[in-house]
């Protein structure tokens, strides 16, 4: 986790790392104090650098054909916006249920 551009104290409460894909979600739609992205290598190769140098985080898929390629890593990215003290902004994952 990286925090930039923090002017006092910061306090981040995690309660599930679970961040398995990239369907994060608001808890509000319309609060525009803050955005949510994901940044990964594939989509992001210029600016997105990885925690620890070179493909060890990237796992190598077998497809088909016997072609391998390297996972897409990813990152959730939060932006927040003039928090006040005490308010707090919430990331869910968005699971879709099986039929």
């Amino acid at each position: 986790m990286w925090m930039t551009d923090l002017l006092d104290s910061t306090s981040v409460q995690m309660y599930d790392i679970s961040l398995t894909g990239n369907q994060w979600v608001k808890q509000d739609k319309n609060d525009t104090t803050y955005n949510i992205t994901a940044v990964s290598i594939e989509q992001n190769p210029q600016t997105y650098q990885s925690p620890i140098p070179g493909d060890a985080l990237r796992q190598t898929i077998r497809g088909q054909n016997n072609v391998n390629t390297l996972s897409n890593e990813q990152s959730l990215s939060i932006e927040v916006f003039n928090l006040n003290n005490g308010v707090k902004k919430i990331a869910k994952r968005f699971q879709q249920r099986a039929t």
